[in-house]
């Protein structure tokens, strides 16, 4: 994915992803500029398509995009974190494989 023309992020969401998880913009297109990564659907509680891109960044910092397709088919980073928990380390680690 490249930003710009996969991909792009509002500047509030890039200030969540910093603020609430301290990631930051450039990690994240970092992340999902070094491969196609594995990817599952999920829906936001409005119902909304959402997708969870399990990405690592070229330092090796794992990360969890959150995208939401919009309707000219560019993908908008909604957040991104670190896998915490049991249960979103173990899907991390089975993505990479």
């Amino acid at each position: 994915m490249q930003e710009g023309e996969d991909f792009y992020a509002t500047g509030k969401a890039r200030r969540h992803m910093w603020d609430a998880h301290r990631v930051t913009w450039e990690e994240v297109c970092d992340a999902l500029e070094e491969e196609e990564p594995p990817v599952h659907e999920t829906r936001s509680r409005m119902g909304e398509a959402r997708y969870v891109a399990h990405v690592q960044t070229s330092g090796g910092r794992a990360l969890m995009v959150v995208l939401a397709e919009e309707a000219d088919g560019m993908m908008r980073a909604i957040t991104a974190m670190e896998p915490r928990g049991r249960k979103q380390k173990r899907r991390f680690g089975r993505s990479r494989r």
